[in-house]
């Protein structure tokens, strides 16, 4: 499924997320699923298996963005103080970075322009709901292979 664009959540989107996702499950009546999550959606569904794992028998994340280092931290940050006063580059110049050399350049410019084409509150509450998912104290840093509680398997994967 794909994750909606909302400007009425709270500063830290993925609980939220994750409750959308638990409540589509239940009722659809699915049964336990195996949730596949790339970059934030990675996250997300960590927090599902975490939140719900009567409805998870496993997750995939693929390149979640779990732990970010101080420097990186500041880049992001940065990033959702420019998005919050007007300017799109640093939030452009990130996505642009998603992609390698060697990618498509009309798939890219796609990417970049789906992306750029959120609400830039939407953009900064996702960005800071990542920052504020790592954050010390929160209880949800979780790494490859650890179980989260609840029993549901995990891998995750990154191509760094």
């Amino acid at each position: 499924m794909d994750r909606p664009s909302r400007s009425d959540r709270p500063c830290s989107p993925i609980p939220a997320y994750a409750e959308d996702i638990a409540y589509i499950i239940e009722q659809v009546g699915l049964g336990k699923v195996v949730a596949v999550g790339h970059s934030m959606d990675g996250v997300i569904v960590l927090q599902l298996a975490a939140a719900h794992p009567g409805f998870v028998a496993a997750i995939v994340m693929v390149d979640p963005p779990l732990v970010f280092s101080p420097e990186r931290r500041a880049v992001m940050e940065a990033m959702v103080a420019a998005t919050e006063a007007g300017n799109d580059e640093p939030r452009s110049q990130w996505i642009k970075n998603i992609f390698l050399p060697t990618s498509d350049r009309r798939l890219m410019q796609e990417v970049v322009a789906v992306m750029l084409s959120a609400p830039p509150d939407v953009a900064a509450s996702a960005v800071r709901g990542l920052l504020e998912f790592d954050s010390p104290g929160r209880g949800c840093i979780v790494h490859s292979a650890r179980v989260p509680s609840g029993g549901v398997p995990a891998h995750a994967a990154s191509v760094d």
